[in-house]
């Protein structure tokens, strides 16, 4: 399983799941949000998300493809677990009604059709296959069930994209126009002390860290002042 956008975790969230809707939001008012909004002009996405790629996050099926008044241009997508997606307000659709897809298919990109403040996509997850409105509790946390589910090639990209993302937010425009290859991280020791590490995605993908430099290594090395991320404790060595 995938990630149904790319550099998901960067892209701002709206509303999340189980939220209630302000008074603002008129005959949606003091309502459930059944799932998770993610869009808006950030670090990621610096002109804004629409037009970004939606792509499936596991083989399935499309078995749905509607444009409806609220929801604008949808698709309704069984995941390979037999859990049922929906994403809303799609700018439009690339793939057809009930395509048979594989993991990472462009489904769509993302809009503002419907009822909708500005580019996003809604993203909700229904248990069994049935969707049901409803019935809130058969309506899955999208974050929650990512994080149990997805399963990258290279384990520890997670923890580079975690770090880049700490990274960008920290700097913001300055680390929107390339991917730095070496990060500088923080690591908080079992005593309380820190170790400065550098962190370096490779070519090939994989994720290594050069554990306790000095500070003129860091120097050299690293593109503005380190971050703070545990969990590079968890790197292989280069």
């Amino acid at each position: 399983m995938r990630y149904p956008l790319d550099r998901f975790e960067e892209i701002a969230t709206g509303f999340r799941f189980r939220q209630p809707y302000p008074a603002s939001f008129g005959s949606l008012a003091g309502k459930t949000h059944l799932g998770l909004d993610k869009g808006g002009r950030n670090a990621a996405f610096p002109n804004g998300i629409e037009g970004a790629w939606l792509f499936a996050p596991s083989d399935g099926k499309v078995v749905g493809r509607f444009t409806k008044p609220e929801g604008g241009n949808t698709i309704h997508f069984l995941d390979s677990k037999g859990s049922l997606w929906r994403f809303l307000h799609l700018l439009d659709f690339a793939v057809p009604p009930f395509a048979l897809v594989v993991e990472g298919t462009k489904l769509g990109q993302v809009g503002s059709t419907g009822v909708s403040t500005g580019p996003h996509v809604h993203i909700d997850i229904s248990k069994g296959g049935l969707l049901n409105l409803a019935d809130i509790d058969n309506f899955i946390d999208p974050e929650l069930y990512l994080r149990e589910n997805i399963s990258p090639a290279n384990p520890n990209a997670m923890i580079w994209d975690s770090i880049l993302g700490t990274f960008r937010r920290k700097f913001g425009d300055k680390a929107t126009t390339a991917e730095p290859k070496v990060i500088s991280v923080l690591v908080k020791m079992a005593d309380g002390s820190t170790r400065l590490d550098l962190v370096r995605r490779f070519d090939d993908g994989s994720v290594k860290s050069k554990k306790g430099v000095s500070f003129n290594e860091w120097a050299q090395n690293a593109l503005g002042t380190p971050v703070p991320q545990g969990d590079a404790d968890q790197l292989p060595d280069f």
